[in-house]
């Protein structure tokens, strides 16, 4: 039940009709007002934050914050045999930098997903380094499925390494420095 009034809107002159009690609308711009003094100023949303009991109703339904039991924890994925401390710190770092869950932390589908493919990570480096799949593959279809730029994925290779003391690290990072080196980018 809307009605014309005599005022017009603030903001383009347009004509506002009533939508409510004290609450016009703009024909043209579809910005809300109200009457205050004779004179149509925005109308403001107020906002309140939810009482003790709506939180409660929002847990009961699990949309409230995990409780410490439903928490999803990062799986412990088994690493092949033969590999140094560093190159399981290596692959633990690619990983977690590969499949981040900083800013989920409350998301725990999103968290579970991607503790998932870490795992599937984790198995994948593990085999490249001990020789069982080809780490330059691997690297090129990782890289293309996670739509990750070369010298991106280069530069999360050479941050896992940094630190690591094993001549196999040492060697591998200064392989990925250079190639960063010599990239364009």
């Amino acid at each position: 039940m809307s009605t014309l009034t005599d005022y017009r809107c603030p903001s383009d002159g347009s004509r506002v009709f009533s939508v409510g009690e004290n609450l016009y609308k703009c024909v043209l711009c579809d910005r809300y007002f109200r009457e205050k003094d004779g004179n149509l100023v925005p109308y403001a949303l107020r906002v309140y934050p939810y009482g003790g009991d709506v939180r409660e109703r929002l847990e009961v339904v699990g949309l409230g914050a995990p409780s410490k039991e439903e928490e999803t924890t990062e799986p412990d994925a088994p690493f092949g045999e033969g590999l140094d401390d560093d190159m399981v710190t290596f692959i633990r770092r690619v990983a977690e930098a590969l499949t981040p869950v900083k800013g989920y932390e409350r998301d725990e589908t999103f968290k579970r997903r991607a503790f998932k493919v870490r795992e599937r990570f984790i198995g994948e480096l593990t085999d490249c380094l001990t020789g069982k799949r080809d780490f330059n593959k691997w690297f090129d279809t990782t890289k293309t499925s996670l739509g990750k730029h070369p010298s991106d994925m280069t530069r999360i290779m050479y941050n896992a390494l940094e630190g690591l003391k094993s001549s196999e690290a040492m060697q591998m990072q200064n392989s990925f420095g250079a190639a960063m080196q010599r990239s364009p980018y």
